[in-house]
């Protein structure tokens, strides 16, 4: 599983179908595992694996046909569930704001890169209900999935390029309050 595991994290830049490839052959290969549970709803939720590309590897004799169904159903489940983290998110961040001012900080709130429609909306709700600015870094991304994820490392977080990009949101944006 551990060799399956480095492949799969691996990919995250290549092509959907080899990662949906891989994430067939880890779950295949332990279909209980937490860690290779919470990489496909990872990947699934980031917009870097597909249900129909999960389905055409699960075509294969990779994986038995009740451990691809599992699957399937995970990020099924992850599609069509409501976000349940998007209140505790919109919370934690209006209590961080609430905490920053207190201290006396200027506080700025970005958005991130992820390609996640319910994350964007939230932090555009915490930004427009609390007055803080809101520094657009998923907009600095490009929108191409390819060049997106090469952005990022296998657990979600963006890599050294990618933290470039925010950091230079976040340093053009000091920029204009200093001015």
């Amino acid at each position: 599983v551990a060799e399956l595991w480095v492949r799969l994290a691996a990919l995250v830049s290549e092509s959907p179908d080899e990662l949906a490839d891989a994430m067939v052959a880890a779950f295949a290969a332990a279909p209980d595992s937490d860690r290779v549970r919470a990489a496909a709803t990872n990947y699934f939720s980031h917009d870097q694996l597909s249900v129909e590309a999960v389905r055409a590897a699960g075509t294969t004799d990779a994986i038995e046909p009740r451990d691809l169904e599992t699957l399937l159903a995970l990020l099924h489940r992850e599609s069509a569930e409501p976000v349940a983290w998007v209140p505790v998110l919109e919370a934690n961040l209006e209590l961080a704001i609430e905490r920053c001012r207190a201290a006396g900080s200027h506080v700025l709130l970005g958005d991130y890169p992820f390609l996640d429609p319910a994350l964007d909306e939230a932090v555009r709700r915490v930004a427009e209900r609390t007055g803080v600015e809101l520094v657009s870094i998923h907009a600095r991304f490009p929108q191409d999935r390819a060049r997106h994820a090469a952005l990022f490392v296998a657990d979600g977080h963006c890599n050294d390029a990618g933290y470039r990009i925010v950091a230079q949101a976040f340093a053009d944006a000091i920029e204009r309050l200093v001015r």
